[in-house]
């Protein structure tokens, strides 16, 4: 009796499978590691253990799987958007997926399935900073299949906006907290915070008094206090 895939079951064995694209991005993953431990053993004072732990801590911040990127399932990729863009509370890295079908909307263009990928100029931008001065995040490949499985690149400089989406969630959080203090008869979650404490009796701390003589003539602790009045 064989055993066939149809009966295979999903493993977390096969959550890593490879380390970039291609034999080159797998040697210079491998590299970069191994500078890294050799980094994190002197940081941590010569513990082998500990230094690995380091190194692969700050391994996995530039290198890791994604869901965007046109790679099989299981790549370990440098500057993905799981690692180059932040994800938003609650919601992850769905704004990118409604920047991309919205760019791509306004464009006319029907896309079977689309990838966003890192290229060279995704690591650099990324070192620069986080966002640009208008608040769109680091450049990346944005390509698509078509409906007859044809690839086509649109740009290899696509930029979400962080920005607006981080934003437009501020501003959610702001209302909740407004409503919710709307239920206790505030106007703003400020006011509430302020009746609270309008309420609350804070105590205040009394200084010990001191003797006559040391606090007129302030004489240094150890020493006899000096007498005020006539001298003999």
């Amino acid at each position: 009796m064989s055993g066939g895939a149809p009966f295979a079951r999903r493993t977390s064995y096969d959550t890593y499978r490879q380390l970039g694209l291609t034999p080159e991005e797998e040697a210079q993953a491998v590299d970069e590691f191994k500078a890294l431990v050799k980094e994190s053993y002197l940081d941590m004072g010569g513990d082998m253990e500990a230094a690995q732990l380091l190194a692969t801590r700050l391994f996995a911040f530039d290198w890791g799987l994604s869901a965007f990127a046109q790679a099989p399932e299981g790549t370990v990729l440098k500057h993905p958007v799981e690692k180059v863009y932040p994800g938003l509370e609650g919601a992850g890295h769905d704004y990118i997926r409604g920047d991309v079908e919205s760019f791509l909307e306004a464009r006319d263009i029907k896309a079977a399935r689309w990838y966003l990928t890192p290229n060279e100029k995704t690591g650099r931008d990324r070192k620069k900073a986080w966002m640009d001065d208008q608040g769109y995040g680091p450049r990346m490949t944005l390509a698509y299949d078509d409906d007859t499985g044809r690839q086509h690149v649109v740009t290899d400089s696509y930029q979400a906006d962080i920005r607006g989406p981080r934003l437009k969630q501020t501003e959610a959080y702001n209302r909740a907290l407004e409503n919710e203090a709307a239920q206790y008869g505030f106007e703003d979650p400020v006011a509430a915070a302020r009746e609270k404490l309008a309420g609350v009796a804070m105590p205040v701390p009394r200084a010990s008094p001191k003797p006559l003589g040391r606090e007129l003539a302030g004489s240094a602790p150890g020493m006899p206090d000096r007498q005020i009045g006539s001298g003999g």
